[in-house]
């Protein structure tokens, strides 16, 4: 067996004892067992959906939403002639914290658009420097992109909502898509997703209702 492959298989040994030594991530980790997974997808399915759920909400409150309020104000003041790129600054600033590129390259494939990131972020730069050509081929690009980032106002995500959906996600991606149950008789969520979930927080009174609503927009995140 070549050295290379023998290191591998050592490596996917190991990764296999420290998920199994691990402990279990409570309720998701047992709902998974209960709709068909093995014990070892399950556990290793369950501690994804809880660090990428809740990284997945970081990311859209910190930085898809306050990217999508730059685009809006540049399509907004689009009109301004005085101002014909109104919030490029502001777009342009929060493209030099660096923690953007992901999301701008996500969405850019997802409009169709043929620029890269860093031509979509040398854009941003001579708009903000007040290039005129510039910034009204910044407004026509914008208009594309906010179709693909979410609805700025409003309140932001909470991490145990983003954990909800991607439960719900990967429920549905295996043939079990779910629906959050109301018992009158309970004046209570009942359903096996719902409890899991509450299990795994600590929170007897989560309510999945908005992670269901984003799941039933089609807010599927990229995993």
């Amino acid at each position: 067996m070549p050295q290379s492959l023998f290191d591998l298989l050592v490596e996917v040994r190991a990764f296999v004892e420290r998920i199994l030594a691990a402990p279990p991530t409570p309720g998701v980790e047992d709902l998974l067992i209960e709709k068909g997974h093995d014990p070892l997808p399950a556990r290793v399915m369950s501690r994804f959906i809880w660090f990428a759920g809740k990284q997945w909400a970081e990311e859209r409150n910190t930085i898809e939403k306050p990217l999508a309020s730059a685009l809006r104000r540049i399509v907004k003041h689009s009109g301004t002639a005085s101002r014909p790129c109104y919030g490029a600054r502001m777009l342009h600033a929060l493209i030099q914290r660096g923690d953007a590129d992901s999301v701008i390259q996500r969405v850019l494939e997802k409009s169709g658009s043929q620029l890269s990131t860093p031509a979509f972020c040398d854009l941003v730069g001579l708009a903000a420097n007040g290039d005129e050509r510039s910034c009204y081929r910044l407004i026509r690009i914008a208009r594309r992109l906010m179709r693909y980032l979410p609805d700025p106002r409003g309140k932001p995500v909470s991490a145990q909502t983003g954990v909800h959906l991607f439960l719900l996600s990967q429920l549905a991606y295996c043939g079990h898509p779910t629906k959050y149950t109301w018992s009158p008789e309970h004046e209570d969520f009942v359903d096996g997703a719902t409890k899991a979930t509450r299990f795994l927080l600590g929170n007897p009174c989560f309510d999945p209702r908005p992670a269901y609503r984003l799941y039933r927009m089609g807010t599927i995140p990229d995993a």
